[in-house]
């Protein structure tokens, strides 16, 4: 298996929140390929744009780089999810959660009282499902969750205020059943379609909430 990290980061100071090009510089100021496992990559790039606003704490982007890195190596030696919780303000790893091959728990201490950011592998290669939604919704604490697609990609929704709504999960998960059983779509196959699928759930669901969502190769198109 090949390993590849990053393991350096430049010294910065860093007053405000981690803006593009400061995780750019922060990342050896080269926005190429900064972790590959098994010929997967994930680009600086795709980081930076994801991550873009999040926190001003350098430790804190270390970490979600080193969990990135993680659970796409979890998830493709192992064949199964996991997740990691990294706290937004300092970058302690709060939770590591570890699942099956479609679910992982998303549980974190019930004394935690900070925010945290998660971030969980999909070997799917799909964006967030109705029951992600629900967990991102209903609890307080998760400022933002991350999506680690196992072909390099990811997908990231991130709430702009501390309010937060509980989604009807059981007729949005109805509505996606009936909605994948009318189209036709073999899900167990056709992963691009049922992709397209809950993209639909996931910008309808974003528009509703005031969440920002970014997903995929939408970075390349930005920057």
């Amino acid at each position: 298996m090949n390993i590849r990290i990053a393991s350096i980061f430049t010294k910065i100071k860093q007053k405000s929140n981690f803006k593009y090009d400061d995780i750019i510089n922060l990342l050896h100021n080269n926005p190429s390929n900064i972790v590959e496992v098994s010929g997967v990559s994930i680009s600086v790039a795709d980081l930076a744009y994801n991550y873009e606003g999040v926190t001003k704490n350098k430790n804190t982007i270390e970490q979600i780089v080193n969990a990135h890195n993680e659970v796409l190596t979890h998830g493709l030696t192992k064949g199964a999810e996991m997740l990691m919780a990294i706290d937004l303000n300092t970058g302690e790893i709060v939770a590591k959660n570890y699942g099956t091959e479609n679910s992982v728990d998303w549980q974190l201490a019930s004394d935690y009282k900070g925010k945290v950011i998660t971030i969980h592998n999909h070997s799917s290669n799909t964006t967030f499902s109705p029951a992600d939604l629900f967990t991102f919704s209903k609890e307080k604490r998760i400022a933002m969750s991350v999506i680690q697609a196992h072909n390099g990609k990811i997908f990231s929704l991130r709430k702009t205020t501390d309010l937060h709504e509980i989604l009807d999960i059981e007729k949005m998960t109805e509505q996606f059943l009936s909605d994948i059983k009318n189209s036709g779509v073999d899900w167990k196959s056709d992963k691009t379609s049922l992709n397209h699928i809950l993209e639909l759930y996931v910008k309808k669901s974003k528009e509703k909430y005031n969440w920002i969502y970014k997903g995929g190769d939408s970075y390349r198109n930005s920057k």
